[in-house]
């Protein structure tokens, strides 16, 4: 006994060719089927907007430590200029 008799009666030639017609046409657009698949132009995308995010961000920035500098200038800045900040 082949392969093809153990089938069950209801799927015919023409049932497994439409079948096979319909997979092959979620395959080539899944993005029309809303099949769960992503597409080659999706994923490209998806790719691209990743590398252009990751061009534009930067590392973290140590914001006490940015605080204290400027704090820092500004109380030379007072000094230099003479100002007298606890009246």
């Amino acid at each position: 006994m082949d392969n093809f008799s153990k089938l069950p009666n209801d799927l015919t030639l023409k049932g497994l060719d439409t079948k096979l017609k319909k997979l092959t046409n979620v395959i080539k657009d899944p993005d029309k089927y809303y099949s769960g698949l992503a597409s080659d132009s999706r994923v490209s995308k998806v790719e691209e907007e990743m590398a252009e995010l990751a061009s534009k961000s930067h590392s973290p920035v140590d914001l006490i430590d940015k605080l204290d500098s400027l704090h820092t200038k500004i109380d030379l800045l007072i000094n230099h200029l003479g100002l007298n900040t606890t009246d």
